[in-house]
């Protein structure tokens, strides 16, 4: 079973979308703060990082640059409510795989989560 770290600091979206990935058949380890996200990724155990930009005591993109700075390959995906061109741009930019607007392609989540899978599977054979 493929095992999803979900970062939102909103409880409710934190927990349908929690219950949304299990349905999907994921293992989802939920967290509403970078700290805690930080501390889970000591041990990564992760297939896919998905997080909302926004998140309590650093960014989006702050969590980007870590993981880069410390070899984390764990692909990112934004979930977030933020949906602007700079937005998208700093995404693409910060090595992220994808950017999903909470109001407008939620319901692309399932389908973007299988295709970073894919390709993470077919990059690591």
């Amino acid at each position: 079973m493929r095992n999803i770290l979900l970062i939102d600091p909103v409880s409710t979206s934190l927990m349908l979308t929690k219950r949304y990935l299990e349905n999907q058949g994921y293992e989802v380890n939920a967290c509403s703060s970078a700290s805690l996200a930080l501390d889970l990724l000591l041990n990564p155990k992760f297939d896919l990082i998905i997080s909302e930009i926004d998140i309590v005591g650093l960014d989006g993109f702050d969590l980007s640059l870590i993981l880069n700075k410390y070899q984390i390959s764990v692909p990112l995906l934004f979930l977030t409510t933020r949906d602007d061109e700079g937005t998208r741009t700093e995404a693409q930019y910060s090595g992220a795989k994808g950017l999903l607007s909470k109001q407008t392609e939620y319901s692309l989540l399932p389908s973007k989560v299988r295709e970073i899978l894919q390709e993470k599977s077919s990059m690591a054979s």
